[in-house]
């Protein structure tokens, strides 16, 4: 029966390799390139609605419109300031994002996960627009300007598909969640990167959804332990829906694809399966996670009770009054027994729990976060105003 050291080398060294997301003034740093980057992508809806952009073609436009705000804005920002507070190299600084190696078998059920995100998508982004269309919300139009043929289609996919995968990842997945996991722990980190995302599209039509979205991301890329696994489940969301449009303007193969299930909606007890086939998807993308959340708890195991104890030496108090050893069999029957009794979203919360310390914000901290909602949340509600009159 092995003993648990907390002062065990092998841990020490480990905790020593950590990325920098916990050190002091980071967080402040982090939320500070974030601010930035939230008041850039304001900036340029700004100036694409004053027109400064209309000099350019069409497709120019939309291509000058992505590079900016996903390459120099999204990507560029976060990973520059960031650089540059850490003093490291980009390599490093990339890794520390969560770029670093991953492997086929993660690579394999992330465009799973991708290909039912997009289908979960379709659900929640159609709730949503059935709200704001019951209300009397009026839908700007938002096409590209690229609509037809392959070469378009091929563009089409960089500027929707891919960039906006890796860049947006960089930013949300990236510096937020693993700012704030550093800072207040993983489950605040997953909900806060998950609000900034969706308050991050300015647009109260895409709020709702890219906040769900978010959060299956955050939950996926904490359960692989790699940010690859969130740029291709955004990827693949965006693809597959690029896709399928313009394969309805061009007659490409499955360009109806999803019309079969959204006709279910008027057979008798159509709105029951439909319900059920969406929760059965949901259920579908929270058993993966739940898969890789577990292998890399057990894989960690010895670093997460090491954590526990030397957050809790009241409890290696009592277990010595007992007469009893902390050894690493008692502790993993513990948490088996512990985890029979809870729901599958508490197990994946309780394996995703690096058991990191917690630190309280800062004044400035707090002012630069709120700071961040409230202007998100203000630009989102001008969207939705302005939709109803």
């Amino acid at each position: 029966m092995q003993e648990i050291d907390i002062k065990n080398n092998e841990v020490d060294n480990a905790e020593q390799s950590r990325n920098f997301w916990a050190g002091d003034r980071v967080f402040l740093t982090a939320l500070l390139a974030y601010a930035a980057v939230m008041f850039l992508i304001a900036g340029l809806r700004v100036v694409s609605a004053l027109g400064w952009l209309d000099s350019l073609s069409a497709h120019a436009s939309d291509v000058a419109w992505s590079v900016i705000s996903q390459v120099f804005i999204m990507l560029l920002v976060p990973l520059v300031v960031m650089k540059l507070a850490s003093r490291q190299s980009f390599k490093k600084t990339a890794v520390d994002f969560g770029y670093g190696r991953t492997t086929g078998k993660v690579i394999g059920y992330a465009f799973i996960l991708g290909i039912l995100l997009y289908v979960f998508n379709i659900f929640v982004a159609g709730v949503s627009t059935a709200i704001l269309t019951f209300i009397g919300f009026r839908f700007a139009s938002g096409a590209s300007s690229f609509d037809v043929g392959l070469s378009g289609f091929a563009i089409s996919i960089i500027l929707v598909g891919v960039l906006p995968g890796v860049c947006e990842e960089c930013a949300h997945r990236g510096l937020l969640l693993q700012s704030f996991a550093g800072k207040l722990g993983t489950w605040r980190a997953v909900l806060f990167s998950s609000l900034l995302f969706g308050l991050m599209h300015m647009n109260i039509y895409q709020t709702f959804y890219t906040m769900v979205l978010g959060y299956l991301i955050a939950l996926s890329v904490l359960a692989t332990r790699s940010i690859w696994t969130g740029v291709i489940m955004h990827f693949c969301n965006n693809a597959i829906g690029t896709y399928l449009q313009f394969a309805q303007n061009n007659n490409w193969p499955f360009g109806n694809i999803m019309q079969p299930l959204l006709n279910l909606v008027t057979q008798p007890f159509g709105v029951i399966m439909f319900f059920l086939f969406f929760y059965l998807v949901y259920l579908m993308i929270m058993s993966i996670i739940h898969r890789f959340a577990k292998e890399n708890y057990i894989k960690n195991e010895k670093l997460y009770f090491v954590r526990f104890l030397k957050a809790n030496p009241g409890f290696i108090k009592a277990r010595q009054e007992r007469g009893q050893s902390i050894s690493l069999d008692d502790m993993s029957a513990s948490v088996r027994s512990y985890l029979a009794g809870l729901r599958k979203k508490d197990v994946i919360r309780f394996y995703l729990d690096r058991q990191e310390p917690r630190q309280k914000m800062s004044v400035a901290e707090k002012t630069v976060l709120s700071g961040i909602i409230m202007f998100g949340a203000l630009v989102t509600v001008f969207t939705f105003v302005w939709g109803m009159l």
